[in-house]
């Protein structure tokens, strides 16, 4: 019990970053949702022939952050932007950032696995904050696109690169994904096409 009880208390430390982020947050008020709310707001921008980086302009939604992603993303939501449907593709798009959270959480600290254990693998949770979560920041849905096909690669890598591709549309910082393959156990040969293959 000692044990178990020294492993919950360890577990906890490392997800202190985050749990306090999320009380600040929770106690404090704050806009929620920022980073997502940006690419809403650009998408209405769009709608209404505006720059989706006019960070003076005003918005429907809250206080987003600034536009950081490549236009054809927001001029893609432009259509869905205006109307009652503005609000459904919001709702998505928050379901799939806590599905995705939910996801990687699972994936990363909680799947058992040989590989390493729980406690070892939560040592990774102060990588994020509070902060990140609530605003809803659309890395993690790259993440866990990524790493869940990365963890089915079974059936070929091929998934996987396409999936690299898209989300680097987003975060150019993916286009290094391809360079797990360098992990992987022999033949070196079936290593050196996958990385190939990405970086092509």
């Amino acid at each position: 019990m000692t044990a178990g009880f020294g492993a919950s208390l360890l577990g906890g430390l490392f997800a202190l970053p985050i749990l306090c982020g999320l009380a600040i947050r929770l106690a404090m008020g704050g806009d929620w949702f920022r980073d997502l709310d940006a690419l809403t707001c650009a998408s209405w921008r769009v709608a209404n022939q505006l720059s989706p980086y006019g960070a003076a302009l005003a918005c429907p939604s809250g206080r987003p952050t600034d536009y950081m992603y490549l236009p054809q993303l927001a001029a893609l939501l432009a259509p869905f932007s205006i109307g009652p449907s503005a609000a459904i593709v919001r709702g998505l798009l928050i379901a799939a950032v806590v599905v995705s959270i939910g996801y990687l959480l699972w994936a990363l600290v909680l799947r058992r696995t040989r590989a390493a254990p729980h406690l070892s693998r939560a040592a990774i949770l102060p990588l994020t904050t509070g902060g990140a979560l609530t605003c809803a920041n659309l890395a993690f849905t790259c993440h866990a696109l990524v790493l869940g096909l990365a963890l089915a690669r079974r059936r070929g890598p091929t998934a996987l690169i396409v999936a690299i591709v898209a989300v680097s549309a987003l975060k150019p910082i993916f286009l290094t994904t391809p360079l797990i393959s360098a992990s992987e156990a022999p033949p070196l040969w079936g290593r050196g096409r996958r990385i190939g293959a990405g970086i092509g």
